[in-house]
């Protein structure tokens, strides 16, 4: 049986990983070599914290590694030349908060204000007032 890649060659296919959530190095080299795309199962964090205590800190050290993929070159929609980093000439949606939620109390993040949304470089909406 023939895959699609074999039917339809080509140089610049970035197949993709889907439910890539779990790595390690060695995938994670295997994946640059294969010029792979993962894409992580980015929900599951969301509906499946209470599973998290019983994986154990090194293997959730290993889980959903955006840091990682980025620091590998991970990339996926071939817009890298317009869309990735806040820079003269690429396409950005960023809000600006009032505040750096960083530093302020974790129960104060939901109460954090947007004074401005940009979205492809365009402001979308500015705040009238602040608290």
């Amino acid at each position: 049986m023939r895959g699609t890649h074999d039917a339809f060659p080509r140089s610049d296919a970035r197949p993709k990983i889907t439910h890539c959530t779990l790595i390690n190095d060695d995938l994670i080299r295997r994946m640059k070599a294969l010029d792979a795309v993962p894409a992580m199962f980015t929900t599951y964090a969301y509906y499946n914290t209470d599973k998290f205590p019983f994986y154990g800190e090194p293997l959730m050290k290993r889980s959903m590694a955006y840091r990682t993929m980025l620091d590998a070159g991970a990339y996926a929609s071939f817009e890298e030349s317009i869309k990735g980093s806040i820079s003269t000439g690429k396409l950005a949606d960023f809000v600006i908060l009032a505040d750096d939620p960083h530093t302020v109390s974790p129960d104060r993040i939901k109460d954090v204000d947007i004074v401005r949304t940009v979205v492809g470089g365009t402001t979308m909406y500015t705040a009238t007032k602040r608290r």
